[in-house]
């Protein structure tokens, strides 16, 4: 699902990513959707990953419609911020 395929396993730093408080799905330059980060944690292993050592993933949800608007969902990304 788009939610795990774009929360899971960022090769980031911890103290940058936690500030992130939004994170866009983008696919083909389109945002798909706007998720509200709750915190980041180390990424999980999931079946048919590689190293995940060092790596984040996010909890979190959608975004509010209000926030999904602002972040121009479904306009090419380039745009959307």
């Amino acid at each position: 699902n788009l939610y795990d395929a774009t929360r899971h396993c960022w090769r980031v730093k911890f103290d940058t990513v936690n500030r992130y408080k939004y994170v866009l799905a983008v696919i083909g330059g389109i945002v798909k959707e706007v998720y509200e980060v709750k915190c980041w944690q180390d990424a999980e292993r999931w079946p048919n990953d590689g190293n995940v050592d060092g790596r984040l993933e996010f909890i979190g949800q959608v975004a509010t419609e209000d926030v999904r608007n602002l972040l121009r969902l479904g306009f090419e990304s380039s745009d959307a911020l």
